[in-house]
């Protein structure tokens, strides 16, 4: 009944995974389990799945209620029922009145949500979708994102959905799986995965990220102290044991900075000299672009406010200072691969 997202970039192998679990591929090994049977052999009609193609697989002679009810009549269902059942998806995804219309007819957001209302009229157990939302614009990609979250819920429907878009995971996902090169890096809640990467590959395909390399220098518990380029940073390492002396990566995200006109040292604040070097405002928020640490040493940053007084334009850097707190610092794991079944963090998708 979850919604779960495969993330990774092209090639990563997303939808060779997709396709096997459909059955349009067999594995060369390992076995494919769906709720406590082995399916890894079974023909795709006789695996109780539904797969939504990027490019919707519309039959464009047909029209919009033939086309769901296809995949009740290739199951030999009674032509009334087909038609019956058909009609009822069609009413689900709010397409009811296009029932006579042809799919060039359609939008590319409509013809969408036909080949959703087609792959749910066969009640699968499983939903497969390849990157549906991809042929989109922006805007309708952010409707129909959650239109498709809505009728998994009702449906009460286990969805296994495939996209490089993190926005899009991150927004509908229950959980998901980053995937590289065919080897499933880390899964669990958007959340989890957003706030505690597994190393540098996750951390930097989730969103944007500021990383600094350096030498642990000492720990006391989860937090440890870290000689970096730009300074002493104190860090959470509740997701990578290290000791002192272990080399290590640090991952702060752009959110979690702040600009301050001069350093403060208090409490659990801890900032560094920084100069703003560009600002560009997005509307809802500033992105600015961030050289810190001491004069020998700069680093390339990058710090995203909701509001901010301090404004740079090109060639007019203004100085200030940048603020983190040391548990939104994380410190990551080795960047390596794992071995095959050897993900780094969870229990078993």
């Amino acid at each position: 009944g979850e919604l779960f997202f495969l993330l990774g970039p092209s090639g990563c192998g997303k939808t060779t995974l997709l396709r096997c679990v459909a059955g349009l591929c067999r594995p060369d090994t390992g076995r494919i389990w769906l709720d406590g049977m082995d399916i890894t052999t079974r023909p795709a009609y006789q695996r109780g799945t539904a797969m939504v193609f990027q490019s919707y697989a519309l039959w464009p002679h047909m029209t919009v209620l033939e086309n769901v009810a296809f995949a009740l009549r290739a199951l030999r269902r009674p032509a009334a029922e087909a038609r019956r059942r058909a009609m009822e998806m069609l009413e689900r995804v709010r397409l009811a009145d296009r029932a006579d219309a042809r799919p060039d007819e359609l939008s590319g957001g409509q013809q969408q949500r036909v080949a959703l209302a087609r792959a749910l009229a066969a009640e699968p157990r499983c939903l497969l979708l390849d990157e549906p939302l991809s042929n989109l614009d922006a805007q309708l990609r952010i409707e129909l994102r959650g239109e498709i979250r809505r009728l998994c819920r009702e449906a009460g429907l286990t969805t296994l959905y495939v996209t490089h878009d993190q926005k899009e995971a991150m927004a509908i996902a229950d959980r998901l799986a980053v995937l590289r090169s065919g080897r499933l890096e880390q899964w669990g809640t958007p959340e989890e995965v957003y706030a505690r990467p597994a190393n540098r590959f996750v951390a930097g395909f989730l969103g944007a990220a500021n990383f600094l390399e350096g030498r642990v220098i000492a720990r006391s518990g989860e937090a440890v102290q870290v000689e970096t380029a730009i300074g002493l940073v104190r860090a959470n390492s509740a997701s990578a044991p290290v000791a002192p002396g272990d080399m290590v990566t640090l991952c702060v995200r752009p959110e979690a900075c702040r600009i301050l006109p001069k350093p403060v040292f208090c409490g659990d604040v801890q900032a560094w000299p920084a100069l703003v070097v560009r600002s560009v405002w997005l509307g809802e928020m500033v992105r600015h672009e961030l050289l810190v640490g001491p004069n020998t040493a700069h680093v390339s940053w990058e710090v995203v406010e909701l509001r901010s007084t301090v404004r740079a334009r090109e060639g007019s850097p203004v100085p200030a200072s940048v603020a983190v707190a040391p548990e939104d610092v994380v410190v990551l794991r080795d960047d390596a691969p794992p071995a095959v079944g050897e993900p780094n963090r969870g229990g078993s998708p």
